[in-house]
């Protein structure tokens, strides 16, 4: 089954292959057109055996099936018409039978390649009314861009059906080189039937580097029989032959321009002898395998004409360089160990890149191996857009294709056997968390009629589905949001069936006048019998019903002082009657509140522990709610912080750290506003006791170094100011004082001078008291005063002087 869109008198059929489909705008959707009408995820389509469904992926302009907006699961059948914003598609291929799981193509529409070239670059095919039907494949992010869309590209082969073979092809196309002529060293590129782009950037088949080369400038195809050049939008377009172009036939010998580079087209004659080769190559790469599969083989066998095989492989053994499978290796091998590298490096940009340019100048018979892992490679591209996007299916066959290729390097070999696991491992995985999925959405159908139970039940297959994806694979996190999502579903489903039935209230009065009319007919004393029991049940309830409802008011409106007269309307429930439970639920949060307040007030006192023990108690009843346990809990968590924020306080006045224990106190007032409480009470005492203990301590060690400043008595100006300097409750502008005083005194009583001279004159006698003088001077003065270096500097040359004077005094 396909989608048909029409472009002029060409149509585009789309394949739709079983799961999901994706239309939209950005190129990770498996139809993509950059039209500004879709949305980047526009639509959905879902193939399940022979039907196909059509879903709004939550679209902006909506989506709609012949003018009927999609607004939940809608069927499509043969000639429907979708419409996508702007972009429209007729349906088609869709099997008349609902149980049909295989689709059959008209003649017209019938593509003109057999199954095993559907690696090659669709065909179009003239359909019955004239018109043009192109088989398109998803549209590859690196190829497609807006300015591209006049003609749509597709992705390089990719993996197809298990079994094809990728090299058995035979190439009737005419073959054609690119040959560079002006604009840089000479080169040429040998054209395949896949699409070639040409631009400056690595990723293009053939690379130009020159002025006026865009990036994605041109590409080259190959269609209906002819070479078509077509400019991708480029800045500066193509030329041929003087003229610029945007679509043109190539014809051998065209030169075309593209920027500075000038390039010559040229057609390849077909050689005689290529099926021949095509014969060799496949001999050489495995004789015993083309015996088997190759009639072609046999009969040249029965025919005795092995010797002209083994003279023809011998003359063309020497030819091109290039890697056969089975053969020897030559120098441009090295893209296969390369390419190789890269993609078990996990660079599969890169190594697809490299066996496409393999591709492009090999011999057609040399082409299996770069065409078979450029699929790899370009398959393994999109695991990118997510796990749920990639092939799995297809990458086994692809795996298991690869190993018919022979001499591959041992990292590819290594590479693969990983892979193997690993698709085998997630393949499995995504066919879980599918079936998971379906499970869930037949929950909620369930839900929505309403099957309550029955929903449930698939809630937890679902869940228990979805557990078993393995965490080690790409859709363990799919897993989890399918869980949280059952999870959060089935809690919805509960929470609106458990108010259902809860509004359901039995209503008694009701029940005794029905009683009362059926007494009247009553004709045997058991009957009456029955009646009055029934009545006194009934009555029971009422009459309860009614005290139980006077005891909830009194304790919703927080009258503590009339929860006596509450605890007895709730203890006067009869133990069978319908609310004896609530009463008794009542009477233990009566008691959980009373020993909240009891804690309130205890706490306000001082006494801490008797308030944490009454709250803990108030958290051994089982009735208290949610709401109830938290504000408990905080109520606890505050207190807790109050108490030990006190008691450090009190640790750190202990320890004389007063600014620390102010600091402390502080944060009690900050988090207890009550004026009232006793530990707000006591910490704004110890903070005035604090404040007057720093300010005397403080003040007299100023006053101190103020009258040694005064009494040029240095030893004392250097003991106080250390004591000030190593004092937690200093003020920086007493700090400054000092330095300033320092300074003013140098200046003023020249210090540094008088240092200076009495050590150039080796006054021993005053050396002593000039190291004090000197230490003071180079502790205080301001830091960026000129003399206090040199008081360092000096009093590390006066040190040793003194030690060695005062051992000679010693000695004498």
């Amino acid at each position: 089954m396909r989608l048909i869109y029409r472009r002029g008198r060409e149509e585009v059929a789309f394949p739709i292959d079983e799961g999901e489909t994706y239309i939209g705008r950005k190129d990770y959707c498996e139809i993509c057109f950059p039209d500004g009408s879709l949305s980047k995820r526009h639509a959905r389509l879902v193939r399940r055996g022979g039907r196909l469904f059509a879903y709004d992926a939550g679209s902006r302009n909506g989506t709609r099936v012949n003018g009927e907006r999609v607004d939940s699961e809608f069927e499509l059948f043969n000639g429907d018409e979708l419409e996508c914003g702007k972009i429209r598609f007729r349906v088609a291929g869709i099997p008349e039978g609902s149980g049909a799981e295989f689709e059959v193509l008209e003649e017209s529409e019938a593509p003109t390649r057999t199954r095993h070239s559907r690696h090659s670059r669709s065909r179009a095919s003239r359909g019955s009314g004239g018109s043009m039907l192109v088989t398109a494949r998803p549209v590859a992010s690196t190829d497609a861009r807006p300015s591209m869309l006049d003609v749509l590209p597709e992705l390089p082969p990719s993996v197809e059906q298990d079994g094809a073979q990728i090299g058995d092809e035979v190439d009737d196309e005419p073959r054609a080189t690119f040959k560079l002529v002006d604009g840089g060293p000479t080169q040429e590129w040998e054209l395949s039937d896949k699409t070639i782009t040409i631009g400056s950037k690595d990723e293009n088949a053939v690379v130009l580097v020159g002025e006026g080369v865009s990036r994605y400038h041109a590409e080259v195809v190959f269609e209906d029989g002819v070479w078509l050049i077509k400019d991708l939008g480029a800045r500066n377009g193509i030329f041929v032959a003087g003229e610029k172009v945007d679509l043109y036939e190539l014809k051998d010998g065209d030169e075309v321009q593209i920027g500075t580079c000038r390039l010559r087209f040229s057609l390849v004659k077909p050689d005689p002898l290529a099926e021949i080769k095509a014969v060799i190559a496949k001999v050489k790469a495995d004789p015993v395998t083309a015996f088997k599969t190759d009639s072609r083989v046999r009969i040249a066998a029965v025919a005795g004409a092995v010797g002209v095989f083994l003279l023809l492989i011998s003359l063309l053994g020497g030819g091109r360089g290039g890697f056969l499978p089975g053969g020897p290796k030559s120098e441009i091998s090295d893209w296969l160990t390369e390419g190789c590298t890269d993609l078990a490096e996990g660079r599969y940009l890169e190594a697809r890149n490299v066996f496409l340019k393999a591709y492009a100048r090999l011999r057609p018979v040399e082409q299996k191996v770069p065409k078979q892992l450029e699929r790899v490679a370009g398959l393994w591209m999109t695991l990118e857009k997510g796990p749920s996007a990639f092939r799995w299916e297809k990458a086994d066959m692809l795996l298991k294709a690869t190993t018919r290729l022979k001499n591959l390097p041992p990292v590819f070999q290594d590479w693969r056997a990983k892979q193997f696991d690993f698709v085998e491992k997630n393949g499995k995985a995504l066919g879980v968390i599918q079936e998971a999925e379906k499970i869930a959405r037949d929950g909620d159908d369930a839900a929505a009629r309403p099957a309550v139970d029955r929903a449930i039940e698939l809630y937890d297959q679902a869940t228990a589905r979805a557990g078993q994806v393995g965490r080690d694979t790409l859709f363990a996190a799919r897993a989890d949001k399918l869980i949280q999502s059952v999870t959060n579903s089935a809690f919805r489903v509960l929470l609106r069936e458990a108010n259902r039935v809860t509004r359901q209230t039995p209503d008694w009065n009701r029940g005794l006048k029905m009683l009362k009319r059926a007494a009247e007919f009553a004709d045997s004393p058991d009957d009456r019998s029955k009646i009055r029991t029934q009545a006194d049940k009934f009555e029971r309830n009422r009459r309860d019903e009614v005290a139980y409802m006077r005891g909830v008011a009194i304790v919703r409106e927080r009258a503590v002082e009339r929860y006596p007269q509450a605890r007895e309307f709730f203890e006067g429930v009869h133990p069978r009657s319908r609310v004896y439970p609530d009463a008794r639920a009542y009477l233990e949060w009566i008691e959980a509140d009373i020993a909240v307040r009891r804690a309130k007030e205890a706490y306000d006192l001082g006494q801490s522990r008797l308030a944490f023990q009454l709250l803990s108690e108030a958290l051994n009843h089982d009735v208290l709610g949610e709401d109830a346990i938290d504000s408990v809990k905080r109520r606890h968590t505050a207190w807790r912080r109050v108490v030990r924020g006190f008691e450090r306080a009190r640790e750190h006045k202990a320890a004389n750290e007063l600014a620390a224990a102010r600091k402390e106190f502080e944060l009690v007032l900050r988090n207890e506003k009550n004026p009232d409480n006793h530990f707000y009470k006591e910490a704004r005492a110890e903070i005035r006791v604090i404040d007057e203990i720093v300010k005397s301590t403080y003040e007299r060690k100023v006053k101190q170094v103020k009258e040694a400043l005064r009494d040029q008595d240095w030893g004392l100006v250097h003991l106080w100011a250390d004591k000030i300097i190593n004092d937690k409750n200093k003020q920086p502008r007493d700090v400054a004082m000092i330095r300033a005083e320092v300074a003013e005194a140098n200046k003023k009583f020249r210090l540094i001078k008088r240092a200076e001279r009495e050590f150039l004159h080796d006054n021993v006698d005053v050396f002593d008291k000039m190291a004090i003088t000197l230490r003071t001077l180079a502790n205080w003065l301001p830091k960026d005063h000129p003399d206090r270096e040199k008081a360092k500097k000096l009093l590390k040359k006066l040190l040793p002087r003194v030690r060695n004077w005062k051992k000679m005094m010693n000695g004498n």
